[in-house]
């Protein structure tokens, strides 16, 4: 009976992370924006169960790490919903975009000012990587440079 407890356990373990791994996908890159400090990635999450997108990082390129942190309503990322990742000095007062945010989208920050070591290149394409609290990636998206601002 106890192994059969544990292999019940140890498989929806896997089904979890399995449906982790399909769930959340990098939506939207916004590398040239209008205005300084409005750099942020969307992210979805496609699945029927919420995903806690603590201890999630963004790779920007061959740059380091980007923890993403909580703004102010936790990490918890409803099912079938967005998530916004905003640089940590954004201004959620008066930036252009944080308006443009609808009231069911979770508003996440990284742990630092600049994505990668410098902010986002728009003059060269580049790739971006979504990856979870247990260091696998999750998702990978490249998006392509030399567009207008906005």
């Amino acid at each position: 009976m106890k192994k059969r407890i544990i292999v019940f356990s140890l498989l929806l373990h896997l089904l979890n992370w399995a449906q982790e791994t399909k769930s959340v996908h990098i939506s939207e890159i916004m590398f040239y924006p209008l205005e300084t400090n409005g750099e942020y990635i969307e992210l979805y999450n496609s699945s029927n169960t919420a995903i806690d997108l603590s201890k999630y990082k963004i790779i920007y390129s061959t740059s380091s790490v980007d923890t993403i942190v909580e703004y102010k309503d936790g990490t918890n990322l409803p099912p079938n919903n967005f998530a916004i990742i905003f640089e940590n000095d954004y201004d959620f007062t008066n930036g252009k975009y944080f308006s443009l945010i609808s009231d069911t989208t979770l508003v996440l920050q990284i742990d630092n000012s600049k994505f990668g070591s410098s902010g986002m290149a728009n003059t060269s394409d580049r790739f971006v990587y979504l990856v979870n609290s247990k260091n696998d990636t999750i998702d990978i998206h490249q998006y392509t440079a030399n567009n207008k601002a906005g």
